[in-house]
């Protein structure tokens, strides 16, 4: 046995340096969600409450984005500590920051340059920029700007919330920007990455969010007009808020422990009427069966949304009404291991083995929870008949009607939303379809003949409305309408016009009668 295992004598140490550009591979597995998410968490780590998403766009491109918080803000011996690579930085047991190089790696991961701005309180505004063609040549080099410039750019971005402290993030040269360049299209390709950002930022940070202890907007400012579009606040969304309701099962609570370390886990099996919800689904319809599986939080902070970490197989298909929650304690910490992007986790031997033997209170194990959930799938693939979905309406249905349309069709997470609309219009249109609006409008002008009500509120005609919808939300699939969709829209708009015009008749009819 001594013969092949043995520890050498030592003679000399040498100590290697590593090569710079390793540093520039740093971050590489950052997508635009996640990058983001980074320097979310950097934020939230200065004690900011809000935080604001810009994309910041021109006539004929998209020039970059701003992420922008209230935060504590940094002196500038602070700011140049927080840009230098390779910098051991030090991090309270409650940051979300572990690894100290988000700031740099997310945002050099999606953009050529990274510029920060930042204000202490009572301190004046400095700024710092580094870019991505420094770091690839292995020399990082780290460029102060005058206050000026700092100052401004806190007053142009402090328009969302104050910023007498804080920072603005911007990035320009962004990786990813539009192949069309009309400012339409500018516009649908960033309302469309602001929705995935949203979901993401929902769905990570929903527990922050809930609390109220973060509040995380949206916008986009037109930089030719210095003028910014209305935001939106980003909703939370809790991958385990269904499995409190009603038709959920109760929950599995499993203890277990590594060494002297309590483990405690959760898991929840998913009622097959949730399955279309945004809180099960997280991303898109096509997307679901990845966030199946162990979700991990670190100080309320998700890490991981879905994956069985070897538990399981990762491609069972009839494990997709499962989840399990996870909170990683510091004691736990040294069991776990997630990579910078903070994108998953994985775990240790001994971990993996007392998770297999935990057991709840009443002796079921791990694997029992398992058995129960392929029996939840294999029942429901009994009762489940081919599954139709729909866009959603969120205005102009009743929200009963969308509860019993959610129930029985679903709703289509992959489509945006659509808005009807009763409005005047000309007397041989029934209907109009604006598809970059995502707004379905009725003609006013039939509204008495249909409902026999001479005024109108948004809340009426609900079986109208509701049938409308369910024959033409089709046509607000897709990039764009094709002859045969067209030639079937000129049909039906033909065909109700004239029936609309054959409801008046009557209505005059049977008021001369009277």
């Amino acid at each position: 046995m001594t013969d092949f295992l043995f520890t050498p004598t030592t003679n000399n140490v040498h100590v290697v340096m590593p090569d710079p550009r390793v540093a520039g591979m740093i971050g590489l597995s950052h997508d635009l969600e996640s990058a983001l998410a980074d320097i979310v968490d950097n934020a939230v780590d200065a004690g900011a409450h809000n935080v604001l998403i810009r994309h910041l766009f021109g006539p004929e491109d998209v020039q970059g984005l701003a992420i922008v918080d209230d935060g504590r803000g940094m002196s500038e011996w602070q700011l140049l500590r927080a840009m230098e690579y390779g910098r051991d930085h030090q991090h309270d047991a409650g940051d979300l920051g572990h690894f100290g190089v988000g700031l740099k790696a997310a945002s050099l991961s999606q953009a050529k340059r990274l510029d920060v701005f930042t204000r202490r309180h009572r301190y004046m505004a400095v700024g710092a920029g580094m870019t991505r063609e420094s770091v690839r040549r292995g020399r990082p080099e780290i460029a102060s700007h005058n206050p000026e410039a700092a100052e401004r750019a806190l007053t142009v971005h402090g328009s969302r919330f104050p910023v007498s402290h804080g920072t603005v993030v911007q990035w320009t040269g962004l990786f990813s920007r539009p192949r069309r360049k009309s400012v339409r299209e500018i516009e649908t390709w960033i309302d469309a990455r602001m929705r995935r950002i949203s979901r993401f930022l929902g769905t990570t940070f929903h527990r922050l969010i809930e609390s109220g202890r973060l509040v995380i907007q949206l916008d986009m400012l037109d930089t030719s007009l210095g003028e910014a579009g209305s935001s939106f606040t980003v909703e939370p969304l809790d991958p385990f808020a269904l499995l409190s309701s009603v038709s959920s099962p109760t929950a599995w609570h499993f203890t277990t422990s590594v060494g002297d370390i309590r483990v405690v886990a959760e898991g929840k099996i998913i009622a097959f009427s949730e399955r279309t919800d945004p809180q099960f689904v997280l991303t898109s319809q096509r997307d679901a069966a990845k966030h199946q599986g162990i979700y991990v939080y670190r100080n309320d902070r998700l890490l991981q949304a879905g994956g069985w970490n070897g538990l399981a197989d990762d491609g069972d298909t009839q494990l997709g009404f499962a989840r399990v929650r996870m909170e990683l304690s510091e004691e736990l910490e040294g069991h776990l291991r997630f990579n910078p992007e903070k994108a998953g986790v994985e775990f240790s031997e001994e971990l993996l083995h007392a998770l297999l033997e935990a057991h709840t209170d009443d002796g079921q194990t791990f694997e029992d929870f398992l058995r129960a959930a392929r029996d939840e799938d294999e029942n429901s693939r009994k009762r489940q008949r081919q599954k139709i979905f729909v866009v959603r309406p969120v205005a102009g249905v009743p929200a009963s009607v969308r509860q019993e349309m959610k129930k029985h069709f679903g709703f289509d997470e992959d489509a945006e939303d659509v808005t009807l609309r009763w409005r005047m219009l000309a007397d041989d249109v029934f209907f109009e379809v604006d598809r970059r609006k995502r707004v379905l409008v009725l003609n006013k002008r039939y509204y008495e003949a249909i409902t026999g009500c001479k005024n109108l509120t948004d809340r009426e005609a609900p079986l109208v409305t509701t049938m409308m919808h369910l024959l033409l939300e089709d046509v607000f699939r897709g990039q764009k309408l094709g002859p045969r969709q067209n030639a079937r829209l000129e049909a039906i708009q033909a065909v109700l016009v004239a029936a609309a015009h054959a409801e008046q008749e009557a209505a005059d009819k049977t008021a001369r009668a009277r």
